[in-house]
């Protein structure tokens, strides 16, 4: 009933079609791995992002205690610099005269300490009294 010549086109026809649903399969496959791929990448970004954001909280904790550390030196060179000021101030009143040097260098002892560390003024009238000094000659 079939010619052989008959069998072989749908031998032929059928290794085509056989062909075709290897390689969507391989096609579909490829994808799947693909996707698997990408799935396991987010994940791991996941994951760190994770792992970043806890060790964020323990760098917080350690940031609020090195800003206390750093606040209590700022009040420890409050007090260190008003000391300084209160003595050279004094130091130079009772002598009755000061260089231009020593005068600059006092003014920006306390531009430093007024300006950039916040201090409050306890030593203005000091200083008032300090300003009013005549230069060495």
């Amino acid at each position: 009933m079939f010619s052989r010549h008959g069998l072989g086109n749908y031998q032929e026809k059928g290794e085509e079609q056989m062909n075709e649903f290897l390689m969507l399969m391989s096609g579909g496959v490829g994808v799947a791995i693909v996707s698997g791929i990408f799935m396991l990448i987010n994940a791991r970004n996941a994951r760190k992002a994770e792992e970043k954001a806890a060790s964020t909280k323990i760098t917080e904790a350690a940031f609020k205690e090195f800003t206390e550390s750093l606040n209590d030196i700022k009040g420890a060179n409050v007090v260190i610099v008003r000391d300084r000021i209160k003595y050279l101030a004094r130091l130079h009143i009772k002598a009755g005269k000061v260089s231009f040097d020593e005068r600059q260098d006092l003014i920006q002892l306390y531009d430093v300490y007024r300006e950039r560390l916040h201090a409050n003024g306890n030593i203005v009238a000091l200083m008032e009294q300090f300003m009013k000094i005549p230069y060495a000659g």
